[in-house]
């Protein structure tokens, strides 16, 4: 039985395997509203039993293994891969037919993107910040729910809304979403605590550009085909957006290059990681122990 996600449950007379994304509740706990007690505890049990657990990038694994040094022999990195439906949407005459100017208001390439939940570790706050701050004429669009914890990280917002720099959206299905992402001039998501990362690898998928950290496993994700800054400074990400506004060159290298960096994390090649890490799993745990 694979449980994808950590829970207090487990199938009698089978091998229960568990994913565990990241520990960001543990090793950032400022940034989530985890109980954090009761999540240590958790993961505790799971690795106290000694079942085998998978995981989403080597980031994540050092970083479980230094929180439980037990879990060593029981772990697994298979990365993820996108959702197949984003292949289908961006293939399907639908999608090509969504009209973004009339949607939105907005030209294809005159943007930036960020996308996800507006919450501390995803670092709102300093995108907007930098944003701002830029020399940019383009504007920057974001979607994603009011998260928690957002009075500060959205302190500007309002300001680049009324100045009409930034377009915020709050909810868009995955068409919209998509095709909004693939027309975008970059995907702005430089977060502090990602356990995979997969907005960036979505717009890999999408052919576009991303400028983003290495915190995580954004590292794990980016491997050289994205512009990296430094998200815990402003300035860098400032940088870094009018370094990718300014320069075409670059612009141009880094769709190319994300391009072929999302074949190392495909459906085929996912299908593959997560089939070799199953037959370990099942030559190696006996379900009755």
């Amino acid at each position: 039985m694979h449980w994808t996600y950590p829970l207090p449950i487990k199938v009698k007379g089978a091998i229960n395997v568990y994913t565990i994304h990241d520990l960001v509740p543990l090793r950032l706990p400022q940034t989530t509203l985890d109980n954090k007690t009761y999540y240590y505890k958790l993961i505790k049990k799971i690795v106290s039993d000694k079942n085998p657990i998978i995981t989403v990038s080597e980031a994540s694994k050092n970083e479980i293994i230094s929180f439980y040094p037990d879990a060593v022999d029981n772990l697994y990195n298979t990365y993820q891969t996108v959702d197949p439906e984003i292949s289908s949407i961006l293939h399907s005459e639908d999608n090509s037919n969504i009209d973004i100017e009339k949607l939105f208001h907005i030209s294809p390439l005159s943007y930036f993107i960020f996308f996800g939940s507006l919450e501390p570790k995803k670092n709102i706050g300093r995108i907007i910040e930098a944003f701002l701050s830029s020399s940019t004429n383009k504007r920057l669009v974001i979607v994603g729910a009011m998260g928690w914890k957002n009075e500060q990280e959205l302190r500007f917002l309002q300001k680049g809304i009324e100045s009409n720099r930034i377009l915020y959206i709050d909810y868009l299905p995955s068409s919209m979403l998509f095709a909004l992402l693939r027309n975008a001039y970059a995907l702005l998501f430089p977060s502090i605590a990602e356990g995979f990362g997969l907005p960036v690898l979505e717009a890999f998928r999408c052919g576009t550009p991303v400028l983003t950290s290495e915190e995580g496993g954004l590292h794990d994700v980016a491997g050289g085909a994205a512009l990296i800054v430094d998200p815990y400074k402003v300035s860098s990400i400032t940088q870094g957006i009018n370094q990718l506004d300014n320069n075409v060159t670059l612009h141009n290298d880094l769709k190319k290059r994300g391009e072929m960096r999302y074949n190392i994390f495909s459906q085929k090649e996912y299908e593959s990681r997560i089939q070799k890490a199953y037959h370990f799993i099942t030559s190696n745990f006996n379900p009755l122990k």
